[in-house]
């Protein structure tokens, strides 16, 4: 691959593969950790019914009619209110795991040249 520079030129883009590979070993290995983690969650793997009654233990006030015609979605933002904890440790984990592939994938960039990191910018 090639990109050209301010003045025309193409510069040559290449990618360490053991870097590479590296970054796509550490997504899959965090992705699946803070799926783990999240399944551990309330409502993970839980079928219809069983949202129903755990949603109708926590909103005890509204009348099974209504609880009826909400989606399940809705029922699970509720639900997950309960212990969210699971949820956000999860997500944290994957996040985590996406910013580690994006900076091995940077770092796995070889090319003549330099890049300058300007602060301001990516903060």
């Amino acid at each position: 691959m090639s990109l050209p520079d301010a003045d025309g030129n193409h510069l040559e883009l290449r990618y360490d593969i053991g870097i590479t590979l590296l970054s796509l070993v550490l997504v899959i290995m965090f992705t699946l950790m803070g799926f783990y983690v999240s399944s551990h969650d309330v409502v993970f793997m839980k079928t219809k019914r069983e949202i129903v009654e755990m949603f109708v233990e926590d909103a005890a006030a509204m009348s099974m009619k209504d609880v009826q015609k909400m989606k399940t979605f809705q029922m699970v933002m509720i639900i997950g209110t309960r212990a969210p904890q699971h949820l956000l440790l999860g997500g944290l984990i994957t996040g985590s795991g996406v910013v580690v592939m994006h900076y091995l994938g940077m770092a796995a960039m070889r090319f003549q040249g330099h890049i300058v990191w300007n602060a301001g910018v990516i903060s």
